[in-house]
């Protein structure tokens, strides 16, 4: 029966103290602003979130043309390669269909 009492006595308590807290809620007063707050709040959030995608596309653009170069740098390269190869490929293959010997600077 304790239990039951000290239940009751901490709900009692409980109640009280919501009561307490809602009546000093009633003397509480509507925040008053200007006219214009809002308008003026609303075009520098837009102001701002303006100026953070500027950046953005910046970068994008930046980023494509780095990888563009790098790209045609890279195709330059293996292009230059391959062809240099096919040139060794093709002497050779004309040394060994007529049987002679490539002479090497060092030999």
């Amino acid at each position: 029966m304790t239990s039951k009492k000290l239940t009751m006595n901490t709900n009692d308590q409980i109640n009280r103290e919501v009561d307490k807290t809602l009546a000093s809620l009633d003397h509480v007063h509507k925040a008053v602003t200007d006219p214009f707050f809002y308008s003026r709040l609303e075009a520098r959030l837009n102001h701002i979130k303006d100026q953070a995608t500027r950046p953005f596309s910046w970068k994008i653009a930046a980023t494509v043309a780095l990888a563009v170069t790098i790209n045609t740098f890279v195709w330059f390269n293996i292009w230059k390669e391959s062809a240099y190869t096919g040139e060794v490929a093709s002497l050779d293959s004309f040394a060994e269909e007529y049987n002679l010997e490539l002479m090497d600077i060092y030999d």
